[in-house]
């Protein structure tokens, strides 16, 4: 008889959600894709679980939009099916080879989607621990108590050159004609360095540092993840400002109307999620 599935959907969530992803002017199609749902464990320890998921896919023809696609699904049915998450960080490293595995096996399959490939970035929250998976420049942000933390690193030729320790910065780091050339993605050839490191500077001016144990949330934390349309046009302390303090719904749109009427030059697509505290356990 085959094992009941680990993850049910809640009655209940500690979390509050939204996604949200707009073309942009220029692009002919959405190439991003996004996903975002809670669970429960259906288990004694009866776990709120979240994860939330986006790619923006790179290629020719209909192939980015194809690997992001498959990315998220990958990820999305591991989580899905998964029997045990007591290694976050192995299962999350897990997926996310097996969702870059996916992407050029389908490549090699078909020739109008050679050569296509996609950024990830994920979440999973298991109570109030959140650990991260990363390829590419899509990224994830912390906001709290009204500052905001870039989390993830970008994988770009730029960023990794310097390091990681942010070679340029502002305007400058833009507009670098090596800003979006990547070095990790979705449909690489060999194996592929899944990114599971957090700055844990957290806006205080520390260092940040490797780290990937899972970071503990704190009431009204928020997480964004988001495509490069957006960071390419809003400056961190303008996404603070403008998803600090409304809904996460309205939040969500306001950041891309904002991009939007910056130029809306690229895909903007966002993922943003509230902890909005553990919940009883007295209520089951």
């Amino acid at each position: 008889m085959p094992k009941s599935r680990l993850l049910k959907d809640p009655d209940q969530t500690c979390f509050q959600t939204a996604a949200l992803s707009h073309k942009g002017y220029y692009r002919e199609k959405n190439e991003d894709r996004l996903f975002i749902q809670s669970y429960i464990s259906d288990d004694s320890e009866r776990k709120h679980i979240l994860l939330a998921v986006l790619a923006d896919g790179v290629g020719g023809h209909r192939a980015g939009e194809t690997a992001a696609r498959i990315g998220v699904e990958e990820i999305v049915n591991a989580v899905s099916l998964a029997d045990s998450l007591d290694q976050p960080t192995v299962f999350l490293k897990d997926a996310v080879e097996k969702a870059n595995m996916k992407v050029v096996e389908t490549s090699k399959c078909d020739p109008e989607m050679a050569g296509m490939g996609s950024t990830c970035v994920c979440a999973l929250v298991i109570e109030d621990q959140l650990f991260i998976a990363n390829l590419g420049d899509s990224r994830a942000y912390l906001m709290r108590n009204g500052k905001i933390n870039q989390l993830t690193y970008d994988h770009t030729w730029l960023e990794e050159v310097g390091g990681g320790s942010g070679l340029l910065f502002g305007e400058s780091r833009r507009s670098h004609p090596f800003a979006h050339v990547l070095k990790r993605y979705l449909g690489s050839g060999g194996p592929v360095r899944v990114d599971l490191r957090m700055r844990t500077g957290l806006g205080t001016g520390a260092a940040d540092k490797d780290h990937t144990g899972g970071l503990k949330l704190q009431k009204k934390d928020r997480i964004l993840l988001c495509s490069d349309g957006l960071t390419d046009l809003l400056m961190d302390e303008e996404i603070q400002k403008i998803a600090g303090e409304d809904p996460v719904q309205k939040s969500a749109q306001k950041l891309v109307f904002c991009a939007l009427q910056k130029g809306g030059y690229d895909n903007i697509s966002v993922v943003l999620f509230e902890f909005t505290g553990p919940i009883r356990s007295d209520i089951f």
